[in-house]
C-alpha cells in the first residue's frame, strides 16, 4: 500500500502527510516530532529521517534521570565546581572587561539593582549572551575591531527552540489514544 510512495522518501515528510492523514491535531503532531527532531515542520524535515526516528523509538524503552532533572543540574553544577568555576545566582553581568586587547574578566553585580559590583578575574571569558547583547552591551565599542563589531551586528537573526521532553501518565486518557 504505501510502495507507491517510496519516491517520495527523499523529500519533506508533509508530502506523504498531507496525502494520507485528515485531522488537524495529528498533523500538528507530526509537525511537532519533526520539529523536535530537526527544528523544522514536517515540510522541513526530510521523510526518511522522520520515519527512521519513529521506527528507533518504538525500539527504545523509555529513559529518564534517576534523581529526575534536578540530577542533571547537580551533575553540571559538579563538573563546574570540580574545573575551578562557581555558579553564582542572581548575578548580573555587567561588562566583560577587556585588558591589552584580550577578555580578562567580568564585572558583576550581585543581587537586586542596588548590589555592588565585583571584578571576577579569568584567564577565559565565555558569552552565554547573544552577539548583539555581547557586541552592544557587554563589550564598549572599541574593544573590538570596527570591522569585526559591524559584521558581528549584521549577523541575521534565526529563529530559536528549546526541545523539552516531558513524561506523562496515561491514566484516564481515551484508550483511542494509547498505542
Amino acid at each position: 500500500q504505501l510502495l507507491p510512495l517510496a519516491p517520495t522518501i527523499g523529500g519533506p515528510a508533509s508530502a506523504i502527510v498531507d496525502k494520507i492523514v485528515n485531522d488537524p491535531w495529528l498533523k500538528r503532531l507530526i509537525d511537532l516530532e519533526c520539529f523536535v527532531l530537526s527544528g523544522l515542520k514536517a515540510n522541513g524535515t526530510i521523510l526518511a529521517e522522520i520515519a527512521f526516528m519513529m521506527g528507533e523509538r518504538d525500539k527504545a524503552p523509555v529513559e529518564y534521570p534517576i534523581g529526575g532533572s534536578q540530577a542533571i543540574v547537580d551533575a553540571l553544577v559538579r563538573g563546574l565546581e570540580k574545573h575551578g568555576g562557581a555558579l553564582r545566582l542572581n548575578s548580573h553581568v555587567e561588562k566583560i572587561v577587556i585588558e591589552n586587547g584580550r577578555a580578562a574578566g567580568i564585572l558583576v553585580r550581585s543581587g537586586s539593582k542596588g548590589g555592588e559590583s565585583e571584578l571576577i578575574r579569568s584567564e577565559v571569558v565565555v558569552s552565554n549572551a547573544s552577539i548583539w547583547d555581547t557586541v552592544q552591551k557587554l563589550l564598549d565599542p572599541t574593544d573590538l575591531p570596527a570591522q569585526y563589531r559591524e559584521a558581528s551586528l549584521e549577523t541575521p537573526t534565526t529563529g530559536s527552540f528549546m526541545h523539552l521532553h516531558l513524561g506523562i501518565r496515561a491514566d484516564g486518557l481515551d484508550p483511542a489514544l494509547l498505542c
